[in-house]
């Protein structure tokens, strides 16, 4: 068979935009800073603006650069999820949503033995403060009469939960493990919203929903450092 050995040749733009990413990755450009114009560029890297321009298309095509006609081009803060979020509809499938319990399973749980070694006081006191408003708007859900405001409360549930898991990631500390949790966030949702949904009807003796005080009760274990209690609730608030 035929084989293919021609070297390929990188364009003027390829080397300018590869610069850019450098003196981005090297924080000579920070992150709000605004960079030099298409003229200065043109004349730093001794080629025509065309081909800087092309460069900074890309680079803002891929979110690294934001472009402000009349005013200027701007080094973007790197924000994977919501680039991620951008996508979302282009790969979640069915198939997706499907495997999303064993995917946030195996994240979540499997990441309890660093979070336990590592959150810190202020992360807990954070996480303390997001499972009581997770009870507030759960009981701002019940006491509602209007059908479209108490939908507005429910949301706001699903909102606070998917801030509790974002935050339960954070406390490993592990770059990794919060873009794992950034590269699956929308079908994540959808999965947390789906349990939602299936959970309205899950209430104490006291008419009040179970799962206010399960999030309290994992809050609880965490700060006790206890991994079996901690593997318990958070396979029950996993699970569908």
């Amino acid at each position: 068979m035929e084989q293919n050995y021609k070297i390929k040749k990188k364009s003027a733009a390829d080397l300018v935009c590869e610069k850019m990413k450098e003196l981005i990755r090297d924080k000579t450009w920070t992150a709000g800073e605004k960079i030099p114009t298409e003229m200065e560029l043109s004349q730093d890297f001794g080629v025509n603006r065309l081909t800087v321009r092309i460069a900074l298309q890309r680079l803002n095509t891929l979110g690294v650069l934001d472009i402000r006609v009349g005013d200027g081009t701007y080094v973007k803060k790197f924000d994977l999820s919501s680039q991620i979020s951008e996508l979302a509809e282009f790969y979640i499938s069915k198939e997706t949503l499907d495997n999303v319990g064993e995917y946030r399973k195996i994240l979540e749980i499997g990441c309890l033995d660093a979070i336990l070694e590592r959150c810190t006081e202020e992360e807990l006191e954070h996480f303390r403060q997001l499972c009581e408003q997770f009870g507030r708007e759960l009981e701002q859900y019940y006491s509602e009469t209007d059908p479209k405001q108490s939908e507005v409360y429910l949301m706001k549930t699903v909102d606070t939960t998917e801030a509790l898991h974002t935050a339960l990631i954070a406390m490993t500390h592990n770059d990794l493990m919060t873009y794992a949790m950034a590269l699956a966030r929308e079908p994540m949702r959808q999965h947390m919203k789906f349990n939602a949904s299936k959970r309205l009807d899950d209430l104490d003796p006291d008419k009040r929903n179970v799962w206010g005080k399960r999030w309290m009760q994992f809050y609880e274990a965490l700060r006790m450092k206890d991994e079996i209690k901690c593997r318990e609730m958070l396979s029950q608030i996993i699970n569908i």
